[in-house]
């Protein structure tokens, strides 16, 4: 049986929730991240954070942002978590929306897991990490020793942002090694099916290495290229994947068809 791990990434969307029970219940991630977006009240990823808990069986990752966010503001939302028995936490530093002001209490996501568990020990916290270095990272080494600090803070896995690179995923593998970063990493894919994500891409300073320059047919290309990345991580012994879903059902179904061979 293999030891590998898939897991999701899915937006709390209420009216979504038969799609929801569907596909999870085919796919039975290892895990689901459910992201909190700002437009996404915290009640609302809470109901459906219970949902796929409860009802599903499927262990639950709850996102939870530090930059906008007073001490106060973070124990109500654990305390909201606590009433429904949810002990598993993703702790970012957190993205400024439209109308959000940054708060001073949570100044790195470490920080905010230092606060988590110094809250409730037993709470499970992952992070996140970035095999091309944090945009704000001065360079890949002074951003592998921030993320050293957030693992010795308490984080037991940590979940990578997109890189399409997969050959500077290994080598950012094996330099946190080196540092004695030893906890599960999941490697973060996106599937990039429409024009606007090659613009959000851009816009939060993440390459494709020209792999999606002059594409005609992006839909099938993304969902190819997705596939081919998934397969290769594996092969090179990931601890698992991590599918940035966007909630686009039949995209994420595609490829999960064509790598579910990779988890059986």
């Amino acid at each position: 049986m293999s030891n590998k791990m898939f897991s999701i990434e899915i937006s709390a969307e209420l009216n979504q929730i038969q799609l929801i029970k569907h596909y999870l219940g085919k796919w039975k991630p290892s895990f689901v991240s459910i992201n909190n977006l700002s437009e996404t009240k915290f009640e609302d990823v809470v109901q459906i954070t219970n949902y796929i808990k409860k009802d599903l069986g499927i262990p639950v990752l709850v996102h939870m942002s530090g930059i906008s966010k007073t001490k106060d503001e973070i124990v109500k939302e654990l305390k909201t978590m606590e009433k429904y028995g949810i002990h598993r936490v993703l702790a970012l530093q957190g993205n400024l929306y439209h109308g959000i002001k940054i708060k001073k209490d949570f100044q790195y996501a470490s920080d905010l897991v230092k606060f988590i568990k110094s809250y409730d020990n037993s709470i499970e916290v992952f992070g996140t990490c970035y095999p091309e270095k944090h945009p704000k990272a001065k360079n890949l080494e002074s951003d592998i020793e921030h993320l050293k600090i957030k693992v010795d803070a308490g984080a037991i896995g940590l979940i990578s942002q997109i890189c399409f690179d997969n050959q500077k995923v290994y080598q950012f593998i094996n330099k946190i090694r080196e540092h004695g970063i030893n906890v599960p990493l999941f490697s973060g894919i996106m599937p990039i099916t429409k024009e606007y994500q090659l613009h959000w891409l851009e816009h939060n300073k993440i390459s494709t290495h020209n792999s999606f320059d002059n594409v005609k047919d992006l839909d099938q290309y993304g969902i190819n290229f997705s596939i081919k990345q998934i397969n290769d991580l594996l092969m090179h012994n990931v601890d698992g994947i991590h599918l940035y879903t966007m909630n686009d059902w039949q995209t994420t179904d595609a490829i999960y068809d064509k790598i579910k061979h990779n988890f059986k």
